[in-house]
C-alpha cells in the first residue's frame, strides 16, 4: 500500500527508450489535496485548480498525505481514525485510535514509505504526547514521545530528521532525529501549525495562524517571516516549488518569487494540504506498447 516516497526522472537525456523507439516523457504537474476541516470535506485540484471533491463525510478532516501510489489518507479529530481515500474514490478507516489516544492530527509519509501521525494521549496532566508510525499492514508503534501540547503538522527533512509544529507552548518546533532524540529545534513562534519542507530538502516553511505569517526557517535555526496571509494552516509545495497555504476560506499560492494568487477560494478552513504529480502517462504507454508487442508475437506463432 504504501510506496518508499516521490520519485523524479532523473536521466541526463529528455529522451528515453521504449521497445526501441525514443519517447519524450510528458510534463508532469502536481495536483493539490486539501482538507475542509469545518466543511468535512477532502478536496483534489488540479494544476490549475479545478476541484473534485473525494469525500464529503469526514469529522473534522485535518492532516492530508498522499503515498506514492496516489492513495489519501486524512486525519479525523471526530472519530479518532485516519481514513484512507484510493485513487479509485474508495474509502475505508485505515486506522482507528482506541479510547486513551484522541485527536489525530499532523500527517505525513516518511522516507520508509510508512504513514506518521500525531496523536494526543487522553490524559491532560501526562504531558506527553506521542507520535505514531503506521505500517502498510495498519499496524501502530510509538514513533517518538514529544513533551508538546498538541501538534499542528508534522514533515521529515532530507536527512529523515522529523519536525513536529506544537500549537500551543509557546509556538516551538520540535525535531526528532532518526535515533529518536527530540530537542527544541525552534520556540516563540506562537501557534505554529502546518508544516512544509522546501524543495531543497531542509528549508522548513512553518504557519503561525494566531501572528498571520508563513516563517521560512533554515536549517541552523534562523527564522523569518515569508508572507503574511491571514489565518494560514495547511502548507505545501508542488512538484516545481510553489507553496501553497490553506485559510480560513481560500487556498493562496505563492510562487517560486513568492508572489501571491488566490488558487481556490469558497472553502470552509482549510486545515490540510497534501500534493503529489499527477500520474505519467508514459507509464500508460509503456503497458500499451507491451500489450502490443505480445500480441504481435502470439500472431507470429500461429
Amino acid at each position: 500500500m504504501f510506496g518508499t516516497g516521490f520519485r523524479r526522472f532523473a536521466t541526463g537525456s529528455s529522451l528515453l527508450l521504449l521497445f526501441g523507439v525514443m519517447v519524450c516523457p510528458p510534463a508532469r504537474g502536481s495536483y493539490l489535496v486539501a482538507g475542509e476541516m469545518t466543511g468535512g470535506t477532502a478536496d483534489r485540484f488540479t494544476a490549475d485548480g479545478q476541484k473534485t471533491v473525494l469525500s464529503s463525510t469526514l469529522g473534522q478532516p485535518l492532516g492530508v498525505a498522499i503515498d506514492a501510489a496516489g492513495n489519501v489518507f486524512v486525519a479525523e479529530i471526530s472519530g479518532d481514525r485516519i481514513t484512507e481515500i484510493s485513487p479509485s474514490g474508495t474509502q475505508h478507516t485505515f486506522y482507528q485510535f482506541d479510547s486513551q489516544v484522541d485527536n489525530p492530527e499532523g500527517l505525513t509519509i516518511g522516507p520508509d514509505g510508512a504513514l506518521y501521525v500525531c496523536g494526543t494521549i487522553d490524559n491532560p496532566t501526562s504531558g506527553v504526547h506521542n507520535v505514531y508510525r503506521i505500517d502498510a499492514t495498519g499496524h501502530a508503534t510509538v514513533y517518538a514521545s514529544v513533551g508538546m501540547q498538541e501538534s499542528g503538522g508534522l514533515v521529515f527533512d532530507a536527512d529523515g530528521n522529523l519536525y513536529v509544529s506544537d500549537l500551543y507552548n509557546n509556538g516551538t518546533l520540535w525535531k526528532v532525529t532518526p535515533d529518536k532524540q527530540v530537542s527544541t529545534f525552534v520556540t516563540g513562534q506562537g501557534y505554529m501549525t502546518g508544516l512544509a519542507i522546501a524543495p531543497d530538502g531542509h528549508t522548513i516553511f512553518a504557519a503561525t495562524w494566531l501572528y498571520n505569517t508563513v516563517l521560512r526557517i533554515t536549517p541552523d535555526g534562523q527564522s523569518s517571516v515569508f508572507a503574511t496571509p491571514d489565518t494560514p494552516w495547511g502548507l505545501t509545495f508542488d512538484s516545481t516549488g510553489n507553496l501553497y497555504v490553506g485559510q480560513s476560506t481560500q487556498i493562496t499560492k505563492y510562487d517560486t518569487n513568492g508572489v501571491p494568487s488566490v488558487f481556490a477560494t469558497g472553502l470552509h478552513d482549510v486545515r490540510g494540504l497534501a500534493s503529489a504529480p499527477e500520474p505519467s502517462t508514459l507509464a500508460l504507454l509503456g503497458s500499451v506498447a507491451l500489450a502490443g508487442l505480445i500480441t504481435r508475437r502470439k500472431m507470429r506463432r500461429r
